[in-house]
């Protein structure tokens, strides 16, 4: 080997070596930042479920999840519902299970909220081997309050107690919207 092509190769390892460093402390940054936020460490995804539909069709995505205390919840979303994901406790024996929270990502022109609206519902989750897997809201989930929010407006980033008490200063708007979901879902249960 000649000079150049040894040269060549040092270089060349230098600088996957480099991307490789680059791309390790891109992700530790990334780690930092969720612990400096409080972010890092709260849930363990234990599994995923998708729906298998077509393009037009509605698709749902479950998450079953273990949180830092060792309890089990269950995420749902929806692209009937773009935003919107509930949480709640894991399904029992019959399908049955509590609703405990609606996580509601709204986004407009200038930013975004995002925030964690703590609810105390029922549902029932059909037997997928004899309805295919329907969801049923039985009755009215009663709304308490917003626990977590978080607000970006243009260049701002607002979080903690700052964005808490925005948001909740923002209730009526929010209880408006959660209204009107509610009538949207009564009109589909018909």
């Amino acid at each position: 080997m000649s000079k150049e092509q040894v040269t060549k190769i040092k270089f060349f390892s230098l600088s996957i070596l480099f991307a490789f460093l680059l791309a390790g402390c891109s992700s530790m940054v990334h780690k930092s930042g969720e612990i400096l936020e409080g972010s890092a460490g709260k849930e363990l995804e234990l599994a995923r479920y998708r729906s298998d539909a077509k393009r037009r069709e509605v698709k749902i995505e479950l998450r079953e999840l273990r949180r830092k205390d060792g309890t089990v919840v269950i995420e749902m979303s929806s692209s009937a519902w773009p935003g919107l994901t509930l949480r709640g406790s894991k399904p029992g024996g019959r399908g049955n299970f509590d609703l405990e929270e609606a996580r509601i990502l709204s986004s407009h022109v200038h930013g975004w909220n995002e925030f964690t609206l703590d609810i105390q519902g029922k549902a029932v989750f059909d037997d997928p081997k004899k309805t295919g897997g329907v969801l049923y809201i039985t009755g009215e989930a009663e709304r308490f309050q917003i626990s977590s929010g978080k607000i970006r407006l243009k260049s701002s980033y607002l979080s903690g107690t700052t964005a808490l008490s925005a948001l909740r200063n923002r209730r009526e708007r929010i209880l408006a919207l959660t209204d009107w979901m509610a009538g949207w879902l009564e009109k589909t249960r018909r």
